[in-house]
């Protein structure tokens, strides 16, 4: 990763330890419409739900559209700069150039839509870094959604090993994490939980993939509790096999032992783990 990305995660993460803007009443949405946005008339068609002039004043201004109402790791429908439909895939393609952002625009049908609009010329130069590096990672994500897992075979704290054959007929929730990563460990109490509702199904396993390795991680664990089967020294899987670059990742894996979904937050495993359930 060069300099200039590792600049811009720093950036990133003092803002996020920030009070995002609060939005004027003209540019607010209720928390209904951003988990799920409907559009009730075909006046709106089209057009943006945020003005496109308060997004790209400058970074923070569209880190802090971006971080609200963006969310390109769950299903959406894409449009080409015209308006006109083109696959999730294209549209990441086209994002991955570094030449767009995603304007959340009112669409036909229920859930979210985002036009490809330029950026300006005149905008900081760390937007087009910063959608590069997050389309280019959700693009390599999205294409490996419906294929099997690369192979694996993990052995966790305990001892016990998960492989690729024993673990078919079960959901898998994987976290990938590491010790020092600050939003990894404040996710853990959420994820517990998560843990103690399902813990009556043997169907449902919940490992956690961290760079540290096994002294670290025993350490570590006397500290904070983390009641996922951790998995020491997996940076080469992480990096190389699941092309992780930002953490917390977490994914669901179907009993089929195919990628479902990847999240950047625990918010989203719980329903992720029900949408899946109920497919079942």
């Amino acid at each position: 990763m060069s300099v200039r990305i590792k600049n811009l995660w720093l950036v990133l993460f003092i803002l996020s330890c920030q009070e995002p803007n609060k939005p004027t009443a003209e540019k607010s949405v209720s928390k209904s419409a951003e988990k799920e946005i409907r559009q009730e008339s075909t006046e709106n068609l089209g057009s943006p739900i945020i003005p496109k002039e308060s997004i790209v004043n400058d970074f923070k201004s569209f880190w802090n559209y971006y971080s609200r109402y963006v969310e390109l790791y769950n299903d959406f429908y894409g449009l080409d700069e015209k308006g006109q439909k083109i696959s999730r895939i294209m549209f990441l393609k086209e994002m991955s150039k570094g030449k767009y952002y995603p304007l959340l625009v009112h669409g036909a049908e229920t859930g979210k839509h985002y036009q490809l609009t330029p950026i300006p010329a005149q905008a900081d130069a760390d937007i087009s870094v910063y959608m590069k590096d997050f389309a280019q990672t959700q693009l390599v994500f999205c294409e490996m959604e419906g294929k099997a897992l690369p192979t694996f075979t993990f052995v966790d704290l305990r001892g016990n090993t998960y492989t690729s054959a024993n673990t078919k007929g079960k959901l898998l929730v994987l976290k990938c994490w590491f010790i020092n990563c600050v939003p990894c460990v404040e996710e853990m109490p959420d994820l517990n939980k998560l843990v103690e509702k399902y813990k009556s199904r043997d169907d449902i396993v919940f490992i956690g993939l961290a760079l540290d390795d096994k002294q670290a991680l025993e350490q570590f664990l006397k500290q904070k509790t983390f009641d996922y089967h951790i998995i020491p020294h997996q940076k080469e899987y992480i990096t190389g096999k699941l092309h992780v670059n930002a953490y917390p990742t977490h994914f669901l894996i179907n009993k089929k032992g195919e990628l479902v979904h990847n999240f950047p937050d625990a918010k989203h495993v719980e329903e992720a783990i029900q949408q899946e359930l109920k497919i079942l």
